[in-house]
């Protein structure tokens, strides 16, 4: 039987700081989810930075997002055409 060899998880400098920092501490389930909550809070910061950004260079502001997403709706079936015939 041949046996399938993976190479070792490589861990990037933001785990490895999160590891050394709770190495020898333990936390009951109240601490871990408040952790991951804070951890996910500045996740979503980041992102929102990064979507921002992007928004900024491509032009695109909320009022155009809500209105595409209003024709969208309204006219699905013509929407579902347009980028089929897109592909």
């Amino acid at each position: 039987m041949a046996t399938t060899q993976t190479s070792p998880l490589k861990l990037n400098e933001a785990q490895m700081l999160i590891l050394q920092l709770f190495q020898h501490r333990q936390m009951n389930e109240e601490e871990l989810t408040a952790l991951r909550r804070t951890l996910v809070q500045h996740l979503s910061k980041e992102l929102d930075i990064v979507v921002e950004k992007a928004m900024q260079e491509k032009g695109i502001t909320m009022e155009k997002i809500e209105q595409s997403s209003v024709e969208i709706n309204e006219h699905r079936g013509n929407y579902l055409k347009k980028i089929r015939g897109q592909q």
